[in-house]
């Protein structure tokens, strides 16, 4: 759905996967199940903030901070 990512390349999430995202330099990438998935948008600044939309009934996320992959 939307708009495809800067990288070109766009990937669905199943359930319960995880999905890692990588704020560096302007830039958001992606990383599902641990592996890099592309770069969501660049050009970012300015003051972000986290969040999700779900759109299931009964659908749930967790946002955790961990470090960054390898």
């Amino acid at each position: 759905r939307g708009t495809p990512w800067a990288s070109g390349s766009q990937q669905g999430i199943g359930e319960g996967g995880t999905v890692g995202l990588l704020l560096r330099r302007g830039s958001l990438s992606v990383h599902i199940g641990g592996r890099q998935g592309g770069v969501m948008c660049t050009g970012l600044s300015g003051a972000l903030v986290w969040a999700t939309d779900l759109y299931d009934s009964g659908a749930s996320v967790r946002i955790a901070r961990k470090p960054p992959p390898a």
